[in-house]
């Protein structure tokens, strides 16, 4: 079948000028032979003028998408502005023709440019925002210490004697500057991380040795409130892991305390072993095809304290959702975990909660023990 003579047979006005796109015939060589109304406008043609010239394309590229079986969005000027047109096209081998089909994408496109501008400003607006708030958190930082600091040694005596109601009243300034001090290093930490700012500082390290320093820390507050440590180190065959320490000294501690202020009866389980493959996987974590049981190690810290509810569980990693309920312990320990979450997500690793009300929480994450790219 010959298409000039089908397309000259055909009444074009009542036929391919009416279709919502345009249409344009051309020979291998991308001379255009026939184009519709719509093409015409849309992209400035003639008759004779070359397809790939107006594209400012190489012929080659029209032809990659008739071998990929794809669409490709490319920018015609024209005297009257420039468009950007969604090209499609087909090969009747018979006759060594292109038929070739324009879409108009111009709004679409500038609407896409736009919406990229706007979210690069955006990222750039955040990233200045975090910047901002880690300097000024570092400048509050100083007067709470100075704040946390004498009012420690006014306690301590190292002022002279002070009534009972003084000391009570110190003990609230004290408790609530180092409440407010881990809060703002906790913003520090969330911005720092967000604006890209964190020095990650991966290195060989005893992960065992780790985990009992952050633990041994808390063994007083635990033998006042009479809460029962056990530690369960039996499952770990490979001690080292290739990690960043001040980032796993973080998520151990952040994990230790929650477990420690939660609970005021009962136990508190630590684990640190080599989990199956298959647990690994279930995880979304990604394993190599080299990997085995010892490329990876996971820490679980189980309590008897109060739990939480599914709604509590459900929202537990997110840095901003505490912020409404006006709870100050609440908004920390938010960002804390989101922290840690983040962090653990840095290390190629995932951490999760498993929790009831009533019924004590257990958290856990699993890292790679071996190198990793960041």
């Amino acid at each position: 079948m010959d298409f000039i003579s089908f397309f000259k047979k055909v009444n074009a006005s009542s036929v391919f000028d009416y279709l919502p796109d345009g249409l344009v015939l051309t020979d291998f060589s991308g001379k255009v032979l026939f184009s519709n109304s719509y093409a015409q406008k849309l992209m400035g043609l003639n008759d004779g003028d070359n397809i790939a010239e107006v594209l400012d394309v190489n012929l080659s590229m029209i032809e990659s998408l008739i071998d990929n079986k794809v669409q490709s969005v490319f920018k015609v000027t024209k005297d009257d502005g420039e468009a950007y047109v969604e090209v499609s096209a087909a090969k009747v081998e018979d006759e060594a023709k292109f038929v070739i089909t324009v879409r108009n994408v111009t709004q679409t496109h500038k609407f896409m440019k736009k919406m990229l501008v706007e979210t690069e400003s955006s990222k750039k607006v955040n990233r200045d925002k975090n910047s901002f708030l880690v300097k000024i958190a570092n400048e509050l930082k100083s007067p709470l210490h100075s704040i946390d600091g004498f009012s420690k040694a006014l306690l301590e005596g190292l002022g002279g004697e002070i009534t009972e109601k003084q000391n009570k009243y110190l003990n609230i300034i004290n408790k609530n500057s180092h409440e407010l001090l881990f809060l703002i290093d906790k913003v520090v930490e969330q911005s720092r991380l967000e604006a890209g700012l964190y020095e990650w500082d991966f290195k060989h390290l005893d992960i065992v040795n780790l985990m009992q320093s952050v633990i041994r820390p808390y063994k007083d507050e635990l033998e006042q409130k009479s809460i029962e440590l056990s530690v369960d180190i039996e499952g770990v065959v490979k001690r080292t892991c290739f990690a960043d320490e001040t980032a796993l000294k973080c998520v151990f501690d952040t994990l230790m305390d929650l477990a420690v202020k939660s609970t005021y009866l009962g136990n508190i389980q630590v684990e640190l072993f080599h989990p199956t493959l298959e647990a690994v996987a279930q995880q979304d974590i990604e394993v190599s095809e080299t990997a085995t049981e010892k490329s990876f190690i996971q820490f679980s810290i189980s309590d008897s304290g109060s739990g939480m509810s599914d709604t509590e569980k459900a929202y537990i990693f997110d840095p901003y959702y505490q912020i409404e309920s006006g709870n100050k312990k609440n908004v920390a320990k938010s960002l804390a975990l989101a922290i840690d979450k983040a962090l653990i997500k840095n290390m190629r690793g995932k951490i999760w909660v498993e929790s009831a009300a009533m019924q004590g929480s257990k958290f856990s994450f699993i890292i790679p023990t071996e190198r990793i790219a960041v």
